[in-house]
């Protein structure tokens, strides 16, 4: 008969063998578990701290290569094109323009056109003036020659009859009557002489005229006088424009500036013609070389009173830098005019300029620190 007991297997009184190892291993595993949260915070930490400091090593790094060395100052300010108005030396209706707002012109680039029939015309009228002129020389020359031969037999018979005269052989009465004669004849050519002269003063004037109406007719066909970008078309076609009635705006981009404004311990120590170089904010990587062309005698913000030296300090002064020539070719052809940017300026001729702001311009001179 098969028995069957409730008792524990050790005969003891509660708790089973695999019980008691089972109460064992959770505080092992507890503790594990807790070394590995640790472990983890701790790689977590050390991460922070790593990252915390990197970024903060980077930050001083920018600090440091941003900062500028001594006798270098900037400022912000912002580029101006000058701009220049092509306007019609002669009134007339426009018949043609040629440009639109943002086209590129080369200097003597057609950008409009007037009618030039009326023109045409006063060329015709003026050449017909010119041409009646001339034959009207023509016939004057032919009188005065006509004239001089007349005064050359009145002479001739002056001094026939004055030696008849003295011969007693001839009246005296002939003897004046070729006198008179010779008067006249003298008095003529004097007026024929001033003829001749009148008559070339007239082809004179008819062949001004018709000159000036050629170039009526040239000022009809209306060429920019610079270089630039069309900013403003300012009429259409059709439109009866007066002498010096505008057509376009132009950007003139061979007139670049920047214009700043500096404190007056700054400005004082400017040189001009002195370097300086501008970074435009759209162009962060292009270091734009320009020169210092101007510095306002006048304080543009002027507290009320100027006793003490920090009032003094608060003049601003206006500054403008001029950008080279070619700053269009530099930037290949891309619009600046109106772009703002932060403008480097040396307040001390011998500084050094930071390798940062070095520019590739053979002419810059600029030493590096």
């Amino acid at each position: 008969m098969a028995v069957t007991s409730s008792e524990p297997l050790d005969g003891g009184g509660g708790t089973s063998f695999l019980g008691e190892n089972r109460q064992r291993r959770k505080p092992i595993e507890m503790n594990s578990v807790l070394n590995a949260k640790k472990a983890t915070l701790g790689i977590v930490a050390a991460a922070a701290l790593g990252f915390g400091g990197w970024t903060a090593w980077s930050e001083w790094s920018a600090a440091a290569k941003d900062r500028l060395p001594a006798g270098i100052v900037s400022t912000n300010g912002r580029i101006e094109a000058a701009t220049v108005d092509v306007a019609s030396e002669v009134a007339g209706r426009v018949v043609d323009i040629a440009v639109r707002e943002g086209d590129r012109v080369a200097s003597g680039q057609e950008v409009a056109r007037l009618d030039p029939l009326s023109a045409r015309a006063e060329i015709e009228r003026s050449g017909a003036e010119a041409e009646r002129a001339r034959q009207a020389v023509t016939v004057a020359e032919a009188m005065l020659a006509a004239q001089e031969a007349e005064l050359t037999f009145a002479r001739q018979e002056f001094d026939r009859t004055a030696a008849l005269a003295d011969l007693d052989v001839g009246s005296h009465r002939a003897h004046q009557q070729s006198q008179q004669a010779l008067t006249a004849a003298e008095a003529g050519l004097a007026s024929r002489t001033a003829g001749v002269a009148e008559a070339v003063a007239a082809v004179r004037a008819a062949e001004a005229a018709l000159e000036s109406a050629r170039i009526a007719l040239a000022r009809t066909e209306i060429a920019a006088p610079v270089a630039g970008t069309v900013l403003y078309r300012l009429i259409e076609t059709g439109a009866v424009i007066p002498a010096g009635g505008r057509i376009v705006t132009l950007l003139d981009l061979d007139d670049v500036t920047m214009t700043v404004f500096l404190p007056a311990g700054d400005a004082g120590r400017l040189v001009l013609g002195d370097e300086a170089r501008v970074i435009l904010d759209a162009l962060p990587e292009t270091v734009l070389p320009m020169t210092v062309s101007f510095v306002s005698p006048d304080a543009q913000f002027t507290p009320k009173t100027v006793e003490t030296d920090a009032e003094r300090e608060r003049l601003m002064f206006r500054v403008e830098l001029r950008a080279p020539a070619d700053l269009d070719e530099r930037l290949g052809g891309r619009p600046v005019s109106g772009l703002r940017g932060v403008a480097y300026l040396r307040t001390d001729p011998g500084a050094g300029w930071p390798e940062r702001l070095a520019t590739s311009d053979a002419t810059a001179g600029a030493a590096t620190e």
